[in-house]
């Protein structure tokens, strides 16, 4: 059992956001830009204030999650690469020619 403290991370979904995420976007949208606090936004809404800060919390972290892999992919195609070589002994030289 894990303990309550150490949240677990789960892997991205890999064609994008969960049925969850695309829920909550719109709504995290609408109370940015209604200036009010989240206890009267949700109040007004009927939607737990709890649920708002968590996906506030979750679509931060997805985000920043999402760059960093973004970036990592970007960095390893953009890396140095290295090419086989084939060691070879060298050839004898002709008497008189050094």
């Amino acid at each position: 059992m894990r303990p309550h403290n150490h949240p677990r991370k789960r892997p991205l979904a890999k064609d994008g956001p969960t049925p969850a995420e695309v829920k909550w976007r719109p709504i995290l949208d609408q109370w940015r830009h209604s200036g009010l606090i989240a206890a009267a936004f949700c109040r007004q809404r009927d939607i737990p204030a709890s649920a708002l800060l968590h996906w506030k919390k979750q679509v931060l972290l997805r985000d920043q999650r999402r760059q960093a892999e973004r970036a990592a992919s970007e960095a390893s195609r953009n890396a140095l690469k290295f090419l086989p070589v084939q060691v070879l002994e060298p050839a004898a030289a002709a008497p008189g020619s050094l």
